[in-house]
């Protein structure tokens, strides 16, 4: 037990170590938040490993449970200086309670009109659709701007960005929070690394496909040598079934050839670039062979063509992902497209859940009736989908 306090110790003490560095660092805000934010689980893998210990059925000594409560109390101070409203949200929570209330209440209002029996069934299965929580994989070879895409999209700098080193080395998952929705987003590796180790990755792909609802595959608009992607496509990620979900970003356009002709003015590519833009995009449809969707151009440093590569993101979403992808995404990025696409997705789900619960639930003299008032239930609850994911 000794041992194991004394590592843990030295674990916290090394986490509070890190943090002011990062206070007394130049970093940029995105890479501030996402060290936060991975501190912040350490600390809480570490709390979860002495809660174990201190409450699990074992006798411990009167001084290993006081240096296990000591390591708590250090843990939630250091928890308190990396995110402070953590620990100190009344307010907040009376307004998620607010809002939780108030869209129980709208879908309670809208399924009214249904029988009885099945209301209850109805309310959850419309609230599961609601709390749909969106998984996203972004893959791409370092280098190719994925974190800076991610920010230039979603509401707050939520990835690491450097010029310097590598940010992604790993497999690594981040949630987003805007309100009381989120997503969450999987840097996925294996792009341009060892060939050797294609077989495990592609048996990280196979459990990981069926969580995620669509993968960006990010690459740099000037890259000349894509042998390493193609070979990863065709050997990988294909075989594994993930090319219908793969939407493929040339990022960083703004440096393609000829780059200083960049129209700074209208912020947009030159005439000439746009040629060659066009160019690589045909030369990637040959080289991947792919047709599922379109690519996409952008450059997220210069925010050109976002919201063009958001509205193809929820068209390829399934209908279920739309709304809670577009309740992340930055206002000013957002369509009156990408908002019809999302309602039309979200429309169709609660659409097809009322005919399942109605068509085993109900007997049929019942169900006809149902079935007419289902379609102003559907109708009343689009009508609030603002509230839900505005």
């Amino acid at each position: 037990m000794n041992d194991f306090c004394l590592k843990k110790r030295k674990e916290v003490n090394a986490i509070g170590k890190k943090y002011n560095e990062l206070i007394t660092g130049n970093n940029s805000e995105g890479c501030c938040e996402y060290i936060k934010h991975s501190l912040l689980n350490r600390l809480e893998i570490i709390e979860r490993e002495v809660n174990e210990k201190l409450y699990s059925n074992q006798e411990i000594s009167i001084d290993s449970r006081d240096k296990l409560k000591e390591i708590k109390n250090n843990i939630r101070e250091i928890k308190d200086r990396i995110s402070p409203m953590k620990n100190n949200t009344a307010g907040d929570d009376n307004v998620e309670l607010n809002n939780k209330n108030k869209e129980h209440d709208l879908i309670k209002n809208a399924i009214d009109i249904l029988p009885k029996d099945i209301r209850d069934s109805v309310f959850n299965r419309i609230k599961n659709i609601i709390d749909y929580e969106p998984v996203i994989g972004v893959m791409g070879k370092t280098g190719a701007g994925k974190s800076s895409l991610i920010n230039a999209i979603f509401k707050g700098n939520v990835c690491p960005v450097s010029d310097v080193e590598a940010c992604t080395r790993e497999t690594k998952e981040i949630k987003i929070e805007f309100g009381h929705r989120s997503l969450r987003l999987i840097d996925i590796p294996g792009v341009g690394e060892n060939a050797n180790r294609d077989n495990e990755y592609e048996a990280l792909y196979n459990r990981l496909l069926p969580k995620i609802d669509l993968i960006l595959w990010v690459i740099k608009g000037d890259d000349r040598a894509f042998s390493a992607d193609e070979h990863f496509y065709q050997q990988v990620l294909k075989p594994a079934g993930g090319d219908k979900k793969t939407l493929f970003v040339l990022n960083q356009i703004d440096k393609i050839e000829p780059f200083r002709e960049w129209d700074i003015a209208h912020n947009q590519p030159s005439p000439s670039q746009q040629i060659n833009i066009r160019k690589k995009e045909a030369y990637l449809i040959e080289r991947f062979g792919f047709t599922e969707h379109p690519i996409i151009s952008v450059s997220a440093n210069e925010k050109y063509n976002i919201s063009k590569l958001v509205e193809e993101m929820i068209r390829a979403l399934p209908k279920e992902a739309k709304s809670g992808v577009v309740a992340q995404v930055k206002n000013d990025v957002k369509t009156t497209e990408i908002i019809e696409e999302a309602k039309g997705g979200f429309e169709e789900t609660v659409n097809e859940a009322l005919d399942d619960i109605i068509d085993h639930y109900l007997p049929k003299p019942i169900a006809s009736v149902a079935k007419a008032a289902k379609k102003v239930v559907v109708q009343a609850v689009k009508k609030v989908w603002g509230f839900f994911f505005g």
